[in-house]
């Protein structure tokens, strides 16, 4: 007979049930191991003063229990026991029934005596809440324990999942040898469902853009080549891409020095794609992908949880690449991490996966407050990753989901074994997959958006180009995400052909592998891509304001000109700037052609050798920002149609009615870098023999080179005046007298 306390226990969770609501601390479920009828079990599991011990290796024993054990491989399966399993299993469905949807936690207390370290993580020592829904078979399971130990209290958190169609739980061991007890197992309520926190009249989420939407691909280094980004951008119309930062090659502890030299060659990358992507139109998102593991660890982000000094460095990477690229829009996100999959429980002192991420997303909002950040839930790439990702306390979250249901569907003939055909709609796994059930699936994901009031970006998502009616699939899925707001970016662009929306399957496939290239074949109007290409069509670019070559075929200065130089200031979407005549002063101060909201303003003439004041005014029709740039123009021979390059230096830089940082280039980073001018077109440079009109420093721009300062405050309205100091250093091409970058040694 179970306990008297336990039957008040159980009533007054009854008596709480049927009011309606479930408060924190209502006991669902609590195990006694008076009765042991009730679980599956056998000579190697028996129960002695409500403790129920089990030993392994104790007879012959394979598959016993539920047999299947529902966890994911890195590919998504469930998969089975790789070792003999000697677990114990019994229904409960009963006791959670009244509680779908409901935050929950499993609290146990286990001691254990010489259990090997498993191959798997969720193997070893077993206890795991099974559940199934309308969607999906899976499990929340404590996993990574082994080993000898005394009595130890555990906990794990859990949502009992609102469409719940039944429930076991799961003891045991998975594995050769060892023994393992459990006693005091109880499953407590310790949050409302997400559905009570929907609010009605909630504001408009945080995005971090201004656009209908976002729409996009996810790609790699290949979009680096030839001007492809340019390309996708005209042939697909998308107005974000994704490209990685993968941790892995960037080893674990360099000092700053050393780490700076690691991440520079994908600084040059991502600086050449933030070029591209501006003269495109189109918004990136850099991500980490892939962080470390060493050797025998289970999961590849393991690490950041269990070892000193991952997570820090993690951070400071962050710290580096916010530092890099700060204030630069063309940069829709930073998205921190990648797929990551904690399979072991964190060790005490350090962080859970959500500190993790809130340590490196305000590290990145002290560095650059407006940056936008992604932030995906831990545990591969499920929705139901969401049931349990606590809101991240930093600003400018935004929250994304990968999206790879049916699995069996999505990545059939991906690894061995794998299904050959499944169709959608149609039977995957004992249920029938449709736009509802598509639906249904990202439900978690909409529940966690309307429970917080949160924007969502879905930043992966595709099937395999081999899968049959793809184009439907991934027309029915978009238009949820279309329904719900949603942002997103399909998997993949110009990576592997078999996600590529440009390629498909080629006769005779099936008798090839997967990862043969010759299994694929390019079809650019095939039914898949133009259901992309009909949601793509549907974006807005956003070029930058300047265009370069625009900005060459216009400015022709008079025969023989001398050097000049150029000015050039941008505000934000929903601004435009009036220029006033420059009437007393020599030069022009005017609107380019294309682009009648902002102002540039060129230099007189300059003479040689000889520091020249200059300045313009411009008015802005509303409170914003602005970006103002610094150029050199080209000295031009009419006679003989020639353009020279040359070199200008600017100096004692400031704004009437604006603030201006830095405009004496007196201060620098650690890197030598003038602090508030990121360059967009090249380094910059020194002069051996030219001073600077005032201080130590100045700014020095050869041939096409340019630099700007972002995200100056203006008022609507308030007249703003540049005012500053200009001068010829030379030609070009006389490098004798150039000088890169300064050290940060140097004064």
């Amino acid at each position: 007979m179970k306990s008297r306390g336990l039957l008040l226990t159980l009533l007054c969770a009854m008596t709480q049930m049927n009011a309606g609501t479930l408060p924190e601390g209502t006991v669902l479920f609590a195990e006694s191991f008076d009765e042991v009828k009730q679980w599956s079990t056998g000579a190697f599991a028996t129960a002695v003063q409500n403790t129920m011990t089990i030993r392994a290796g104790t007879s012959t024993h394979r598959d016993g229990g539920n047999g299947e054990i529902l966890e994911q491989d890195v590919f998504g399966d469930q998969t089975r026991a790789t070792t003999d399993n000697y677990t114990i299993t019994r229904g409960i469905y009963s006791f959670l029934k009244e509680a779908k949807g409901y935050e929950a936690e499993l609290s146990f207390e286990a001691k254990a005596d010489d259990v090997p370290r498993p191959a798997e993580p969720w193997e070893g020592i077993r206890i795991a809440l099974n559940y199934a829904t309308e969607v999906d078979n899976y499990a929340d399971s404590y996993n990574g324990l082994s080993g000898t130990f005394p009595w130890r209290s555990f906990r794990l958190k859990t949502r009992i999942p609102a469409n719940l169609t039944s429930a076991s739980l799961t003891i045991g061991i998975l594995g050769k040898q060892g023994s393992v007890s459990f006693r005091n197992v109880k499953i407590t309520v310790t949050g409302p469902p997400r559905a009570s926190l929907f609010r009605a009249d909630a504001p408009p989420p945080y995005k971090g853009h201004d656009l209908k939407a976002l729409r996009g691909f996810n790609t790699c280094d290949n979009i680096l080549k030839d001007d492809r980004i340019g390309k996708a951008v005209k042939e697909w119309n998308v107005n974000l891409l994704k490209l990685h930062l993968h941790l892995k090659q960037i080893p674990f502890g360099l000092p700053d020095a050393e780490l700076e030299k690691h991440l520079e060659p994908t600084f040059r990358k991502w600086d050449k794609a933030l070029e591209e992507a501006g003269q495109a139109g189109t918004f990136l998102i850099f991500q980490a992908f892939a962080p470390w593991r060493e050797k025998n660890d289970w999961a590849h982000s393991d690490l950041f949880y269990t070892r000193p000094g991952y997570a820090e460095y993690f951070v400071k990477i962050w710290k580096k690449i916010a530092a890099r690229y700060r204030g630069n829009r063309r940069i829709h996100a930073f998205e921190l991490l990648n797929e990551s999959c904690l399979r072991i429980e964190k060790q005490p002192g350090f962080p859970d996966y959500e500190e993790l991420m809130e340590r490196a997303a305000q590290a990145i909002n002290a560095i650059d407050p407006e940056r936008t950040i992604l932030v995906q839930p831990e545990e591969w790439f499920g929705c139901r990753a969401f049931e349990t990702l606590r809101p991240i306390r930093a600003k400018n979250i935004v929250y994304a989901v990968h999206f790879y249901l049916p699995f069996p569907y999505t990545h059939q003939r991906i690894g061995k074994g794998r299904a050959q055909q499944i169709t959608y709609p149609g039977e995957c796994q004992g249920r029938y997959w449709d736009k509802s059930m598509l639906r249904k699936a990202l439900q978690p994901v909409r529940d966690f958006q309307k429970a917080h009031n949160v924007h969502m970006l879905v930043s992966e998502f595709s099937a395999i180009a081999s899968a049959p009616n793809r184009e439907k699939y991934l027309n029915d899925l978009i238009e949820l995400f279309e329904e719900y707001n949603w942002d997103w970016t399909f998997h993949a662009y110009l990576e592997f052909y078999g996600w590529s929306p440009d390629y498909v399957a080629a006769p005779g496939y099936e008798q090839r592998k997967w990862t043969d290239a010759k299994s694929w074949i390019p079809r650019p109007d095939n039914p898949a891509a133009k259901v992309l290409k009909r949601f793509f069509h549907e974006n807005e670019l956003r070029r930058e304001a300047f265009d370069r070559a625009k900005f060459d075929r216009e400015f022709s200065p008079s025969p023989g000109a001398a050097h000049s130089g150029t000015v050039f200031v941008t505000a934000d979407a929903e601004n435009a700037l009036r220029p006033e005549p420059m009437r007393d002063r020599p030069g022009s101060c005017t609107h380019p052609t294309w682009n009648r909201k902002a102002v540039w303003a060129v230099t007189p003439q300059l003479p040689e050798e000889k520091w020249v004041p200059f300045s313009f005014a411009f008015t802005p029709e509303k409170d914003g920002e602005i970006t103002l740039t610094l150029l050199v123009n080209d000295s031009v021979d009419r006679a003989n149609k020639t353009k020279t390059p040359c070199t200008l230096a600017w100096d004692d830089l400031s704004l009437d009615g604006a603030s201006l940082v830095n405009g004496g280039f007196e201060l620098r980073d650690a890197k030598g870098r003038y602090t508030s001018w990121p360059w967009i077109g090249g380094g910059t440079f020194q002069h051996e023999t030219i001073s600077p009109r005032n201080g130590k420093r100045m700014l020095v721009l050869k041939g096409k080179q340019q630099a700007a300062q972002r995200r100056i405050k203006v008022k609507g309205g308030e007249k703003v005046t540049f005012r500053g100091f200009v001068r010829v250093v030379g030609n070009a091409g006389d490098d004798s007298k150039i000088l890169r970058q300064p050290s940060s040694k140097q004064n």
